[in-house]
C-alpha cells in the first residue's frame, strides 16, 4: 500500500487526511495525484471536498466541474451540480435589500 500506482488506494489515502482533519496535507496529495491521475473522477470530486473545508469554493468548483468533464454520470450520481451550486452561493455577494 505505501507504494501503490493505484489510483482508487491512492485517493483513498488522500481522503483518510481528510478523515484525519488534515486537510493541507489532503490537498497537497491531492494535487500531486491529480498530475499522475488525471481522467480518475473521484481524485476531483474528493479534492473539491477538501477545497471546501480549506475555504476554497472556487477552486472545489472547478475541480467538480472537472468530474463533469470526465465523467458526467459520475458527477451525476454524486449531486455534484448541487454541489456547485451551493459553493457559487458561497462566493457570490450577498445581495441586500434596499427599502
Amino acid at each position: 500500500l505505501k507504494t501503490s500506482s493505484d489510483p482508487a488506494i491512492e485517493t483513498i489515502k488522500a481522503r483518510i487526511f481528510i478523515k484525519l482533519g488534515q486537510v493541507e496535507e489532503a490537498v497537497s496529495m491531492f494535487d500531486e495525484l491529480a498530475k499522475k491521475y488525471k481522467n480518475y473522477a473521484p481524485l476531483y470530486h474528493y479534492r473539491g471536498m477538501a477545497f471546501m473545508l480549506r475555504g476554497q469554493p472556487k477552486e472545489a468548483i472547478r475541480s467538480w466541474q472537472e468530474v463533469i468533464k470526465i465523467n458526467k454520470l459520475y458527477a451525476q450520481s454524486h449531486g455534484l451540480d448541487k454541489r456547485i451550486s451551493i459553493a457559487q452561493k458561497m462566493i457570490e455577494p450577498t445581495k441586500v435589500e434596499s427599502h
